[in-house]
This record gives structure tokens, C-alpha cells and sequence, in this order.
């Protein structure tokens, strides 16, 4: 007869056209059983070197010869001693006595036996008989998938499911253990007497990154993959390329192309054929994630056999595990099927939204940064001299061993602009640099400055506290013009010449101000050290006539020790505003109020343990990704610390360097114990929503799931930050001017003021800052989600909250 298909001649007997491939009738599954379960063609050869009733290595008895070919003798015996069926695969009698084939030969059991699954041969040992190496393995009563297909034609397309998930998941638990099969086909695939699937043949297998390039291309050249066809690299990807063959042959009959020649099997612009082109009514998913496993790019294909076995009809485990109420074990969610990402005109669109976004972000900010307000004429460097210009001009000393400076803001003065009658004008009012809102701090010491908190990196203008003899600070607005003076004066007093009283003339000088123009007044400010003279003028700011200011000064033996510019805004609020001078109790949190927040910490801390103490006990804790992450930020920490930190050259150095590991250390822990404790709740409610976050830590950092999710995180988070900024901007009524200068989400620019270091040690500050942030909304997002049981209302209420919680900031 002919074949309907092509018209080729068809001979008697056959199911399917030998020259199309084509099935001569729609089987169904009842037929195919029969087929996989009825009679199966005889063996190669009745007999091979062996006999039935054959005994070898006096443990297995002969039954049959089950294959025979260029690569060897497979025969089914009996094991006497465990009284089981097993099977004998020998090599070739003239390669028997290959070195490098014996070695290839054993290398297939040592790596063989390291894969345990239902849909995978089991190889049990290694024996020798007669001189003659074999491999005993498990028996399997079926037949290769090559000669079913031979019979039957291509599977119907429940049975080719079946079929190919169990593949993939053959596959899946080789790669698991990083065994690369490099010659998957259907003649290395046994259906058994149940007509379930299992790979066989581990004879080019090889541990992944371990193969030699001459030994690249070993394989049957039908099913390579184009990159180990060419002899570059046989990968995880390279076993998908077949396997997508494989299912090409299960679902259609035939493979996609010719048997290939001396070149690759397609021209380098040739298209494979659809599936669908030779099968009607395919499951579209089924075609493409065929397709998508015979990709030529392999960074195209599936990355791994998990991800293949989620895209088959029915074969999502994930969803199978939540619909169960599990909690999906971590590499599950890795591996579940998702889109490969944005199609490339919505990534560009989004790329295009960020970078403008990120534009217009960093204009609108700019608008309102006090670094861009207030006038900066003179670099740190510069201000740094005129500070020790200053001291030297009082009768300090040159440069002590150490000293250290940075930047700070004068919060009380925007309170008092803002407050004003007319608030359109404070920009003007910053810009005239008199008062100056922000200021330049400059410190000395005879000892090295260490922060006495081991949480700090930097030392500031209070830590480590002014109690050394001969310490100095002071404070310059940013023309250099000296605002604020301290002193320690020395711890012993052996003068015994009655002093003159103190010039004050060069502290005027230093501020600027005309002695003129100030009248003598009583003093009523105590400096934060001892001194036997004290002084005060009344007056006002050259530049702003209209601003009365206040000076106190002290001094102790002829020369200054205390000096301070007091506004009206600073007068107002009393001593706890002054930072040189005495520290009010007012600026400390009260007794109570340190009592519950550390309270508060311990309880949280505790509870976090007990929860990751019982994740772990049950062995739902993803501990390596925990370690991931905490790793991640330990690092961050100890960089910000690297470029952040005041080092100094002696032993005080470890103090700095311990306080940076405790920081540290406690960054991990925290960290460590929030992944523990919390993820697993979160991967058991929402397990889709963590699949690109488990592939980044994992590494898949060319993921186009983790490229797609970090793109749409930068579209939501510039986005979210320019809502924020044209909010601000937006007027609220009439006068109404621009928003506060002093305000997130720039909290660290005078920092980056300091220097390069400085800046880089804030951006990784910032990482710090975004991770913890994270995990602390998961964690409140979970626990709103057990208190109301539903995930929209928890959303919704955790996004109600933080709106007020941060427009109230």
C-alpha cells in the first residue's frame, strides 16, 4: 500500500511510513499499552558469548542475550546471592583490554551510581568474568524507546506526556548531581512492562565542567547539540538540546531533520520544523517548550530539566505542592516554569522609562539638596586649612596626632524658615549662606579618635566624647567662617603668674564680625569645660541685619576655649540644641523609653530564633541561600567599614576593626535568622513570587526571569521615587513653596561630602539599608497575612500603613 502522506510504498506489516514517518491510524492509549506490553521482536542474536545456564563470577546465572552491537553484549541473568534479575553489560571482546576504554568503562558506574531515580537505570557494580569486565545493573523487562517508535510510530499524546515527564525527570535527578548524560536518544531509553520510562546507557556520561575538549564531541551525531557538534562546550543545556529531540520523536515520529552529514544537520539559517506540522492538534505548550529545548543559543533553552518537566502539561509541581498546602522545597521554586521574560519592545520601553525616570529623579532632588541650595565655594581640603588657620590665630599649637572632619545641618534653622510668614522665601534665605545651614566640623587630638561606640565607623562631633587634654574642636559655616569653638583645657594647673585678661579679637576676627557692631552683655551659658573667664556680646549677622545673634565665649588662662554664635531659634530651644556645651538631659531618650526598645529587640530577636529553630528542626529552612544572603550582606558591611571607617596606624585600629566584624557578624546573624524564619512561610503563601529572587541568589544571574524582575523592580522603585518627588513639589496652597530641603530620600549627602571613600562607603550603606527594609516588610507582610488571613487585605493594609507611617516622617 501507499502511505496518504507521501505516496511512498509501504510495506506489509508496517504501522508507519518509513520514508515520511508518518502513522498509518490515530492509535489510542489502550492500543499503545498493548503495543508497549504485547510481543516485543527477538533479541540481536539467541546467543552471545555467554550461554543460558552460564554461571559468572560464581554469583550470576545466564538467562538471555538481550543486546548485542558495536559497543557490546547486554545479557539478563539471575544474582544468585540476592536472588534478583539484574543486567550484564560487557564490552566489546577486542576492546576488553582498552586501557582507556576500561577506564571510561568504570568511570560509567562510579558516576551512575550516584543517581537514585525510579526513572533512571540503577547501577549497582563492576565484576569480571573470564577476564571480561561487565557492569551489573537493574534488569528492565521492556523494550528501547528506538524500536517502540520503530513499531508504533510517534506515542499518542497522553502516553508521549507521560513519557516525557519522566524523562525530564530522569534527567533532572542526573544533573542534580552534576552527571551530564551526552548521549540521551531513544535507544538509551527503556520502557519497562509497565510502560514507565528510564534512561540508560551512562557510558559518555561525565561529571559537568570536567570534560576534555577532545572528548567534547563524543555522542551520536543525531542528537548533539549544535555547541558540542561544534566542539566548544557539552553542558547541562547541551543534554536539553537532546532531550528536546527526543520529545520531537515522541510526539511526531520522526526527528526534525535528516541524518546528519559531515556538517551540522541544518544550515545556520534553517528553521526547524513545527511539530504541529506533522501532527494536528498538538498542545501548543507541548510545541513550544519543544521547540524552546532545541534552541541553537543554548542561554536560549530551558536552564535545567526542572524547568522543562514544570512546562509539560500537568507537570507543575509547584502548584501541585500549594494545592496540597506544602511547602515547596526551595529548588522547586527554582525550577517552575515561568515566561522567558519581557519581549525585547517592552524591555526597551522600560529601560527607556528608567533611565528617565532615574533623570528626572536626580533633577528633582537636586532642587531641594542642601549641597545644591546652600553656596559651597571652598572644598573640604580647603576648609580643613582655614580651621587650622583659626586654632593657630588663638594660640593652638600646629596639626595634633589625629584629626577628622565632615559636615552637619542646622535642622533648627529650617524649622524656624518654613515656620515663617512667608515660606516661598526660604530658598533665597538659604542661598544668601549667612546664617549657614549647614556646617563645617573640624576635630584634633593628642590620642587617636576612636569611636568609644563599637557600632560607629566614623568618629563625629560628640564620639568619642571630648575629655582628653588639649582635644579642640570647632565648627566653620562653608566660607570658613568659625561659628563654634571647644576646648579641653589641661587636667593640671601649675601656673601660678596671674594671666591678662583674654584677647577676644581674633574670635571676631575668625567669625567675621565687627566687635563694633556687638555690645557687651552678662553671659549665660556654660561651656562644656572648665574656664576662668567668660564673655557675651549681643549683635547681628552682618549679611542679615534683621537676624539678632548672640556670642558666649570662654576662656581659661588667657586663651579661648568656648565659643559659640547662639541664633534666636537656638536660644529658644534652650541647651539641649547646643553640641558643644552642656548636654541637656532632654536630648536622651528617657529611662523608660530605652527600657521597652530594648525590650522590644530582645523579644523580636528571640522570637526569630525560636522560628528558625523550628524550620530548621523540620527541614523546611533553606539553609544555603540563607547563608547566600548573609554572606551577601556581611560583605557589604565589612566594604562599608573598608571605605567608611576612620583607620588609624596603631594598635586602636583593632578596635575599629572589631567594630566593623561586630557590626558585621550581627548583620549576618540577623539576616541568617530572618531567611530561616521567615522564608518558608513566605515560599508556602506565595511561591511564584519567589522564583526570580531563589534563581539570583542561586547565581542565574543571565536568568531572563531574574533580568525581567530586576527590570520591572527599577520601573516600580524610580517610578515609586518620582511619585514621592512630584509629590513634594506639588503645591498645597497658595504661597506654598518648594518642599523641604532636609528631607529623605537623601540622607547621606553631606556625607558624600567628606570624600570619594566616604561616598562609596554610603552607597554600600544603602544596599545595607534596602535589604534589611525588605526583609522587615516581608516580615510585617506575613504577619498581617496570619492575622487576616487574606493576601489582598494584608496588601492592602501593609500599603496603608507604610504610606502614613512615611508621609508622617
Amino acid at each position: 500500500m501507499n502511505c496518504p502522506a507521501c505516496s511512498g510504498l509501504i510495506r506489509e506489516g508496517s504501522l508507519r511510513c518509513e520514508a515520511c514517518g508518518t502513522a498509518l491510524a490515530e492509535l489510542s492509549g489502550e492500543t499503545t499499552k498493548g503495543m508497549i506490553h504485547g510481543p516485543r521482536p527477538p533479541p540481536p542474536s539467541a546467543h552471545g558469548r555467554f550461554r543460558p545456564g552460564d554461571i559468572l563470577a560464581g554469583r550470576y546465572r545466564i538467562v538471555e542475550c538481550v543486546g548485542k552491537g558495536a559497543m557490546g553484549e547486554v545479557y539478563h541473568a539471575d544474582d544468585l546471592t540476592l536472588d534478583q534479575p539484574v543486567a550484564l553489560k560487557f564490552l566489546p571482546q577486542e576492546l576488553s583490554r582498552d586501557e582507556e576504554r576500561l577506564r571510561r568503562f568504570r568511570r560509567e558506574v562510579r558516576i551512575a551510581r550516584q543517581i537514585s531515580h525510579p526513572h533512571v537505570c540503577r547501577v549497582h557494580d563492576i565484576g569480571e568474568a573470564d577476564g571480561l569486565p561487565f557492569i551489573s545493573m537493574e534488569y528492565i523487562d521492556g523494550e528501547d524507546l528506538r524500536s517502540l517508535l520503530r513499531r508504533i510510530g510517534r506515542l499518542p499524546s497522553e502516553k508521549a506526556v507521560e513519557i516525557a515527564t519522566e524523562l525530564a525527570s530522569g534527567l533532572a535527578a542526573a544533573h542534580d548531581k552534576g552527571v551530564l548524560h551526552r548521549d540521551l536518544k531513544p535507544a538509551n531509553v527503556m520502557v519497562d512492562e509497565r510502560g514507565h520510562a528510564r534512561i540508560t546507557d551512562f557510558g559518555l556520561a561525565a561529571v559537568a565542567g570536567s570534560v576534555e575538549s577532545r572528548d567534547i564531541r563524543s555522542g551520536t551525531p543525531g542528537y548533539m547539540a549544535p555547541e558540542q557538534w561544534a566542539g566548544t562546550e557539552v553542558t547541562e543545556r547541551s543534554d536539553i538540546y537532546s532531550l528536546g529531540l527526543v520529545f520531537y520523536e515522541l510526539f511526531t515520529g520522526r526527528l526534525p531533520f535528516a541524518p546528519p552529514g559531515p556538517g551540522w544537520p541544518l544550515p545556520p539559517d534553517a528553521a526547524l520544523p513545527r511539530p504541529s506540522t506533522f501532527v494536528e492538534g498538538l498542545d501548543p505548550g507541548v510545541e513550544r517548550i519543544i521547540l524552546q529545548c532545541l534552541e541553537r543559543e543554548p542561554r536560549k533553552r530551558p536552564p535545567s530539566a526542572l524547568t522543562v518537566r514544570a512546562a509539560l502539561p500537568g507537570g507543575d509541581p509547584l502548584a501541585a505542592a500549594v494545592a496540597r498546602g506544602e511547602t515547596p522545597a526551595p529548588a522547586l521554586v527554582a525550577e517552575a516554569w515561568e515566561s522567558t521574560g519581557l519581549n525585547p519592545a517592552a524591555a526597551w520601553a522600560s529601560l527607556v522609562f528608567v533611565l528617565a525616570a532615574l533623570g528626572a529623579n536626580v533633577w528633582l532632588a537636586g532642587q531641594s539638596h542642601l549641597s545644591q541650595l546652600v553656596p559651597l565655594p571652598k572644598s573640604p581640603a580647603v576648609l580643613v586649612a582655614d580651621a587650622r588657620t583659626i586654632l593657630a590665630s588663638l594660640g593652638y599649637p600646629g596639626p595634633q596626632l589625629d584629626s577628622t572632619h565632615g559636615f552637619s545641618r542646622d535642622t533648627s534653622y529650617i524649622d524656624h524658615l518654613m515656620a515663617g510668614s512667608r515660606p516661598d522665601s526660604w530658598r533665597a534665605a538659604l542661598g544668601r549662606g549667612e546664617p549657614s545651614v549647614v556646617r563645617f566640623w573640624y576635630r584634633e587630638s593628642p590620642r587617636y579618635l576612636v569611636p568609644h561606640r563599637i557600632t560607629e565607623f566614623f568618629p563625629n562631633e560628640h564620639d568619642p566624647p571630648a575629655s582628653v587634654p588639649g582635644t579642640v574642636g570647632l565648627e566653620l559655616d562653608t566660607r570658613g567662617r568659625l561659628r563654634s569653638l571647644a576646648a579641653v583645657p589641661p587636667d593640671l594647673d601649675d601656673s601660678r603668674e596671674i594671666t591678662t585678661p583674654p584677647d577676644w579679637g581674633p574670635l571676631f576676627a575668625a567669625a567675621a564680625f565687627d566687635p563694633n557692631a556687638f555690645s557687651s552683655v552678662e553671659p549665660r551659658w556654660f561651656p562644656s569645660h572648665y574656664a576662668d573667664r567668660r564673655a557675651a556680646w549681643e549683635g547681628a549677622y552682618p549679611d542679615a541685619p534683621e537676624i539678632h545673634v548672640r556670642i558666649e565665649a570662654a576662656a581659661f588662662r588667657g586663651r579661648p576655649v568656648a565659643f559659640r554664635v547662639i541664633e534666636p531659634w537656638t536660644e529658644a530651644k534652650g541647651a539641649a540644641a547646643v553640641s558643644h556645651w552642656v548636654r541637656s538631659e532632654e536630648m536622651m531618650p528617657s529611662y523608660w523609653a530605652r527600657l521597652a526598645h530594648m525590650g522590644f529587640q530582645l523579644l523580636f530577636m528571640i522570637s526569630l530564633a525560636l522560628l528558625a529553630r523550628h524550620n530548621s528542626r523540620l527541614g523546611r529552612g533553606d539553609s544555603k541561600l540563607a547563608f547566600r544572603l548573609a554572606g551577601v550582606v556581611f560583605t557589604l558591611v565589612m566594604a562599608q567599614w573598608a571605605f567608611g571607617a576612620h583607620h588609624v596606624p596603631e594598635r586602636s585600629e583593632l578596635e575599629v576593626f572589631f567594630g566593623g566584624l561586630y557590626r558585621g557578624f550581627f548583620a549576618l546573624a540577623l539576616s541568617w535568622l530572618f531567611y530561616i524564619a521567615l522564608e518558608p512561610y513566605a515560599r508556602k503563601l506565595w511561591p511564584r513570587s519567589l522564583i526570580s529572587w531563589v534563581r539570583l541568589l542561586d547565581g542565574r544571574f543571565r536568568d531572563p526571569v531574574v533580568g525581567r524582575d530586576v527590570l520591572m523592580g527599577c520601573v516600580m522603585g524610580v517610578g515609586g521615587i518620582l511619585m514621592f518627588q512630584l509629590a513634594r513639589w506639588a503645591p498645597s496652597g497658595p504661597g506654598q513653596g518648594p518642599p523641604r530641603p532636609d528631607m529623605p530620600p537623601h540622607p547621606g549627602e553631606l556625607l558624600a561630602l567628606r570624600g570619594v571613600s566616604e561616598a562609596i562607603s554610603e552607597l554600600f550603606a544603602i544596599q545595607v539599608n534596602i535589604l534589611t527594609y525588605t526583609l522587615l516588610i516581608i516580615g510585617g507582610l506575613l504577619l498581617l497575612r496570619f492575622v487576616f488571613r487574606r493576601t489582598w487585605l494584608a496588601v492592602a493594609i501593609h500599603g496603608t500603613l507604610y504610606v502614613l507611617v512615611y508621609a508622617s516622617a
